[in-house]
């Protein structure tokens, strides 16, 4: 089960947030949509990072009878008040579900050419190992079949493991987690073009936005 995880806060004219919003999109590792949930929407912090552990903690011990292997992909930018409420989530839950937390930012700093190449673009789905838990990898790039440029390509995804400690997981495993990245990158429910960016981030930050604007304009959800 893979556990997508969007955010949004409303901002004041000063830089400051007035209400803290949290969303979750469930999908299988066979990339099918299951279900959406509200995980916090509240105007203070502290009750906010409640909701937001009480409501994950339902979602998980809901789909626990089905699913063993949970996956948590956040956007990068969670803070760390959140990513602990996280991993305190995961300690208070069944021993025997394997939970992994990873954070995808598709805008870092890292970039990367193919020298085999006159074009300099990596093959799609090339990736590479920055550190013990950080890695790149290209959903989009030249095809295997053709090393025709038809577009430009979207930069590389930076994969960073969370929890557990990435010594704790066979390379097999952590492949596998990548593969999951790559296939829900190439899929599109919506019926557009594939995004570069997996549909476990890209639909909750959707939503998450969506949803701060709706109630801005005092519309229902």
């Amino acid at each position: 089960l893979i556990i997508g995880i969007g955010k949004s806060h409303k901002r004041n004219d000063n830089g400051q947030i007035e209400k803290f919003y949290a969303y979750s999109v469930l999908i299988d590792s066979s990339v099918e949509y299951l279900e959406m949930n509200t995980l916090a929407n509240d105007v203070n912090e502290d009750n906010y990072l409640k909701s937001l552990g009480n409501n994950l903690k339902n979602v998980i011990e809901n789909k626990s009878s089905d699913y063993r292997h949970i996956v948590l992909h956040v956007p990068y930018k969670v803070q760390q008040t959140e990513l602990n409420r996280f991993l305190g989530i995961i300690k208070e839950c069944d021993d025997s579900l394997t939970f992994s937390v990873i954070k995808i930012n598709d805008n870092s700093k890292y970039f990367g050419y193919n020298e085999e190449t006159n074009s300099l673009i990596p093959y799609e789905s090339t990736f590479i190992k920055l550190s013990r838990s950080e890695y790149l990898i290209w959903t989009e790039g030249l095809n295997y079949n053709s090393k025709k440029v038809n577009k430009r390509y979207a930069n590389p995804l930076h994969i960073e493991f969370c929890y557990p400690d990435i010594e704790d997981l066979e390379e097999e495993q952590n492949n596998m987690y990548l593969q999951d990245i790559l296939n829900l990158s190439g899929a599109s429910w919506r019926g557009f073009n594939a995004k570069s960016m997996p549909i476990s981030i890209f639909y909750p930050k959707r939503i998450s936005k969506f949803i701060a604007e709706f109630q801005t304009r005092n519309l229902p959800e």
